[in-house]
């Protein structure tokens, strides 16, 4: 299942490709160059509550692993982020494509 965000000057994705294996692909646009960062990881599932942990290709722009929580909406198809908000306040949402 992958799911899509989009963030300031780019977007981010969450793909799992089982239950337990998921990719985190990042992407920003900075002066007109557009970077893409793939993240690796692990997924643990339960219910409606998912946690990654992803440790990304490229170490010297995310040296630390990306960990994120979510809570999954079935109904409206949404991942909402337990962990990260925009600058006004509002957790990152991440809609199924």
């Amino acid at each position: 299942m992958l799911f899509r965000s989009k963030i300031p000057n780019g977007s981010t994705e969450v793909y799992f490709n089982t239950k337990t294996e998921v990719i985190y692909t990042i992407t920003n646009t900075i002066n007109g160059k557009t970077f893409v960062d793939k993240c690796t990881g692990k997924a643990i599932i339960s219910g409606n509550k998912i946690s990654i942990k992803c440790l990304c290709d490229d170490k010297e722009i995310y040296p630390d692993p990306i960990e994120d929580s979510f809570i999954y909406d079935s109904k409206s198809k949404k991942l909402t982020s337990t962990s990260y908000r925009s600058t006004d306040g509002v957790y990152f949402i991440w809609n199924l494509k």
